[in-house]
């Protein structure tokens, strides 16, 4: 595992929950329930559209509320709420607020579809695992705030990937078979 500090890569940023003091800090956990599948080509949501519409009412509801931490878990999170995202500033989390949203898997083609996203108002970072694996896709943790990159405020997202396959059954090895582990832990801090 590479231990990567966000200061290494020019970003910046100060989050209400990593400060050292003693505020209340608001914390939004959603635990998604839906319907997953799973094959050799993705694990996610059943029902694309339900999903996203239930993850767009948490961050509407976490952004009117000014939450500061947001959580869900893995596999939940479809990646049309993260374009949806990044395409709608409103739905964008508020200057110091962070949220770490466990998403469905991506394959090769939509990481780099993430990757040319990047623009003068948007910093995607992730690592390059996947271009020489032969498994079929990512578990991505999507850490998403506003800070800098290179001196400029931006929507930064962080894209974290599993760095290990789920144990368990003998008899259910898809993920192990498909997954492409990462490496690189972000380490985010003021």
């Amino acid at each position: 595992m590479n231990f990567v500090d966000i200061a290494n890569i020019d970003i910046s940023v100060e989050l209400e929950v990593l400060k050292r003091d003693t505020q209340r800090n608001s914390f939004f956990l959603y635990q998604h329930k839906g319907v997953f599948f799973a094959d050799n080509t993705r694990i996610g949501n059943n029902d694309q559209n339900e999903a996203s519409a239930k993850f767009l009412q948490v961050l509407t509801k976490a952004k009117e509320e000014n939450i500061s931490l947001v959580l869900s878990p893995e596999y939940s999170c479809p990646k049309s709420v993260i374009d949806e995202i990044i395409t709608n500033d409103t739905l964008q989390p508020s200057k110091n607020k962070l949220w770490a949203l466990g998403g469905e898997s991506l394959n090769k083609e939509e990481l780099n579809s993430l990757k040319a996203r990047n623009s003068e108002n948007l910093h995607i970072d992730f690592e390059d695992c996947y271009s020489a694996s032969d498994k079929n896709y990512v578990d991505p943790l999507y850490y998403i705030f506003i800070g800098e990159h290179n001196g400029v405020e931006k929507l930064i997202i962080l894209i974290q990937f599993k760095t290990r396959h789920m144990g368990g059954l003998r008899s259910s090895q898809l993920e192990a078979e498909n997954l492409i582990e990462g490496e690189n832990v972000y380490v985010i801090k003021n």
